[in-house]
């Protein structure tokens, strides 16, 4: 294999092995027994994946109060009462 430069005086050189392909081989196949594989998972990874279990029942109540938005049973006296007294909360 030739190799050439990139100056304008061009000049060939030889290019041979430097060391034996199978010592290198030989060095990475080390058995280690003792090594155990072992998957630790944060508080905050355990969160997350809590609130996929959250969006499901939410996603629940969100299609009950759909329904009944369509059947008109949703508002009734009390659930009026309830958010005219929280927005009073809020105000006061």
């Amino acid at each position: 294999m030739e190799i050439r430069g990139t100056s304008p005086v061009q000049t060939t050189q030889a290019v041979s092995a430097t060391s034996d392909v199978n010592s290198v081989e030989s060095t990475q196949q080390v058995n280690h027994p003792d090594i155990v594989d072992q998957l630790d998972i944060s508080a905050e990874a355990q969160a997350a994946s809590q609130i996929g279990e959250a969006t499901d029942a939410r996603a629940l109540r969100i299609a009950e109060i759909k329904s009944q938005i369509a059947e008109g049973s949703y508002e009734t006296a009390e659930k009026l009462d309830a958010a005219v007294d929280r927005l009073l909360d809020e105000m006061a």
